[in-house]
């Protein structure tokens, strides 16, 4: 005979891992940021060693991209709008650390524009494939006979109701 779950035996959590996203019962991504920063600093770290024994800065810089950066905007879209403001001023800090550091450069785009541009490149293609597993979350398209000024989709704006969805937030980016 199969065994029925219960409340009871359902155990109470206050933080999941989700698709390498760690987020709380307050729908706070701190403590995944915490856990990027804490292993990118360790990449950083090995980095600063193999400089030490002579490895080219192109490739460090390379290496720091590849491995640093890649870390830091991993999944960015899904978790960006559920950081704190305090969590933002930490990522750009550490990437502020990688410049003085040597492994980035200061006229290279902030975490915060590379983020964006993520988000811009996501939203361009869910608009552009009706196949996208997040195609179904868009409005509707309206066909408006008046053209006040150009926007980037011709969709029904909602309320907006949740900027912590990179979706809302780039629906309404060109309407401010």
């Amino acid at each position: 005979m199969a065994h029925v779950a219960t409340l009871s035996d359902i155990e109470c959590v206050s933080k999941i891992k989700i698709l390498g996203i760690t987020i709380t019962n307050h729908l706070s991504v701190t403590e995944h940021v915490h856990q990027v920063i804490s292993k990118s600093a360790q990449t950083m770290h090995a980095l600063k060693v193999v400089r030490s024994h002579g490895m080219n800065c192109e490739a460090l810089r390379a290496e720091y991209k590849a491995v640093v950066i890649a870390r830091l905007t991993h999944t960015a879209p899904a978790w960006r709008g559920f950081t704190s403001a305090d969590d933002r001023k930490r990522l750009e800090a550490f990437k502020q650390r990688a410049v003085r550091l040597g492994l980035d450069k200061d006229d290279e785009p902030t975490l915060t524009q590379l983020v964006d541009r993520l988000e811009d490149s996501l939203f361009r293609v869910i608009m552009c494939h009706d196949d996208h597993v997040t195609y179904h979350l868009l409005p509707p398209v309206v066909s408006n006979t008046y053209n006040l000024r150009q926007r980037r989709h011709q969709r029904q704006l909602t309320v907006k109701s949740d900027e912590r969805n990179c979706v809302i937030r780039k629906l309404h980016q060109d309407t401010h």
